[in-house]
């Protein structure tokens, strides 16, 4: 990723005076390098200048969390706020939320010095899988 950070600054610069009408138009009218360095007033000082602040990662989750049409669809834990994508299509709003999954406990035997020393073990387990359809499982 760090190799492709300054092409991603490019891109978020760009974004961010596109996204902003007033850094647009100075843009568009007088090119980067006024917009840059700022507009030379009518006392001949000149004022304004934009800069790029580097908050790419700002930019980023705005685009993508904030003016993501989905964004809303699901709380902080990703369950789904609606009951469905679909909404009230389908029956999605009568469709049972799935429910929680269940902790999975393993009991080892261990003898005191490899848990003093510490050891390496390893646990096999079946699990099930659910289908994409939600209701078929198959053991892996």
């Amino acid at each position: 990723m760090r190799m492709y950070l300054p092409k991603f600054h490019e891109i978020c610069e760009a974004y961010q005076v596109l996204s902003n009408s007033q850094l647009r138009t100075i843009y568009e009218n007088y090119g980067a390098e006024t917009l840059c360095s700022g507009i030379r007033g009518p006392d001949g000082v000149m004022r304004g200048g934009y800069q790029y602040q580097e908050d790419c990662y700002e930019i980023f989750e705005q685009f993508f969390l904030e003016c993501n049409p989905f964004f809303d669809l699901c709380d902080d834990k990703g369950v789904e706020l609606e009951g469905s994508l679909f909404g009230t299509a389908f029956g999605g709003m009568n469709e049972p939320a799935a429910p929680p999954l269940k902790d999975v406990t393993v009991t080892a035997d261990v003898t005191l010095r490899e848990f003093y020393c510490g050891s390496h073990k390893t646990v096999c387990y079946e699990r099930q899988i659910v289908g994409l359809d939600g209701r078929t499982t198959r053991k892996e």
